[in-house]
């Protein structure tokens, strides 16, 4: 295997994987492959003390994302040490293998495996390419970037054939009415099934056995046996249903905090103008999925909270409206539980509350008025619901780096706040900005989506995806890209 030519850095996935069965020759020639299961000793390690002050300095900059995915609080300070140590080891391979480019499948970084390897590539100031999933076109776009979330462009390569139907820009069509609508139902209903029939019939059952006097614990019982059952299913589906059960019921405590707070609003609206004239109001939207789209794609912005703090340090009697996205019903994403964070906690909403937010749930019909409303300024972190505003003409305030970013209609929400005011430009001729801009961001420049599903495991399915991952590869390790 010759190292030396390989400029391209991967973390492993089950893609890389199957690239790797597929086309093994052209993937050991082209990439360095990453093991992300590979967390080492430091033994061998040669590094000076300031060197370990810089990782965790850098380390401290993804507390968000950190403090999401650390359960074990006990253990809290030996796992920090033991991502530097790893960080340190990546780093020493990219530079001795001279790696110049980093390849993410992902859109951003929101695991610790990724966020590791992330730091890593920037220790060095290696480029980074995320391939970033959008559902306006179920495709994935190269995603160039230099350092932080702020220096993102769009990969201006052309991959494949594919181009853009432009009737997915009609916001008439079944597409965008189905684009806000819950998805995968029937995953949905055999989780609620499973914890609700399978749960209770086994807590029975073990009942049974323990007053029939079988000499065994309860407790023991039923943990021994869940221990076991979990396992087998996280053989055959690819994660804990122990584990996704705690995050289920988070969830569900948190969407009836949802359901109380939408009334009250809905009540107190009721009782006040709609709309205050004499004061500035903002809509803002949620975004999906906390850690893969409030941050870091946020950057600054880590959560809605920082949206809400911002706007009112220059507007702090403005009428601040918060519409929760509509996907947060959702118990299941590709056959898995909710373990991204698909809704948000009690306490989230409760602080929105004592920043005179109005909580409303998409599905209110006050919240389907204020997406209409003119006289308002509509604010989001890098939620698609920019993309279908700009496609009706409608400026959008963009807190974060969605990779939409520059999008004919979308002004930063920094800007706005700093002073910089909206262009004077017509619906009509808006709206024929902003679908030439997607034609020309995504005609032949974008890569086929594989399916993620933990449900999936038919290889055939996702060729067209490693076929373009290839190409985007080779392309990548030419003298003018890495220039």
């Amino acid at each position: 295997m010759e190292f030396s030519r390989a400029k391209i850095a991967m973390l492993q996935s089950s893609f890389t994987e199957w690239l790797i069965d597929s086309d093994p020759q052209f993937f050991n020639n082209k990439c360095i492959l990453f093991e992300s299961k590979e967390f080492e000793t430091a033994k061998d390690l040669d590094f000076a003390l300031s060197d370990l002050k810089n990782v965790e300095a850098a380390l401290e900059l993804w507390s968000p994302v950190f403090m999401r995915r650390i359960a074990s609080w006990h253990k809290h300070e030996i796992i920090k040490k033991s991502l530097c140590f790893q960080i340190l080891i990546w780093k020493e391979r990219l530079e001795k293998f001279d790696c110049k480019i980093a390849l993410f499948e992902t859109a951003a970084s929101h695991h610790l495996e990724t966020l590791s390897f992330e730091i890593a590539c920037d220790l060095i100031g290696i480029r980074k390419i995320f391939l970033s999933h959008t559902s306006f076109t179920g495709r994935l776009i190269p995603i160039c970037q230099i350092g932080s979330y702020a220096n993102r462009s769009i990969l201006d390569i052309e991959l494949s054939d594919w181009s853009l139907d432009k009737q997915r820009m009609d916001l008439h069509s079944n597409f965008w009415k189905s684009r806000t609508s819950l998805q995968n139902r029937q995953e949905t209903w055999f989780v609620y099934f499973y914890f609700v029939l399978l749960g209770k019939s086994l807590r029975t059952t073990l009942k049974l056995m323990w007053l029939l006097g079988k000499g065994v614990s309860y407790q023991t019982s039923i943990n021994t046996t869940s221990q076991t059952l979990d396992s087998k299913l996280a053989d055959i589906f690819g994660y804990r249903v122990c584990d996704e059960y705690r995050i289920y019921r988070t969830q569900i405590s948190a969407l009836k905090f949802l359901k109380r707070s939408n009334r009250l609003s809905e009540k107190i609206l009721a009782k006040e103008s709609f709309i205050n004239s004499d004061r500035q109001v903002f809509i803002l939207y949620a975004n999906f999925q906390p850690e893969s789209s409030s941050f870091p794609l946020g950057g600054t912005y880590t959560s809605h909270i920082d949206v809400v703090l911002r706007i009112r340090e220059k507007f702090p009697d403005a009428q601040i409206f918060y519409i929760e996205h509509p996907h947060v019903n959702r118990l299941v994403v590709r056959g898995s539980g909710s373990r991204v964070g698909l809704a948000r906690s009690i306490q989230y909403y409760k602080i929105l509350q004592r920043l005179g937010c109005y909580i409303l749930s998409s599905k209110s019909s006050y919240a389907t008025d204020l997406k209409l409303s003119c006289g308002a300024l509509h604010v989001t972190i890098s939620g698609n619901i920019a993309i279908e505003r700009a496609l009706r003409g409608q400026i959008t305030l963009i807190a974060g780096c969605p990779w939409f970013k520059g999008l004919p209609g979308t002004i930063l929400l920094d800007d706005f706040i700093s002073g910089s005011n909206f262009d004077n430009v017509a619906e009509d001729n808006l709206k024929s900005l902003a679908q030439a801009w997607i034609l020309s961001v995504h005609n032949k420049k974008t890569l086929a989506q594989p399916d993620w599903s933990i449900l999936n495991k038919e290889r055939d399915k996702n060729e067209a995806y490693f076929e373009d991952l290839k190409t985007l590869v080779a392309k990548l390790t030419s003298t003018k890209i890495v220039s």
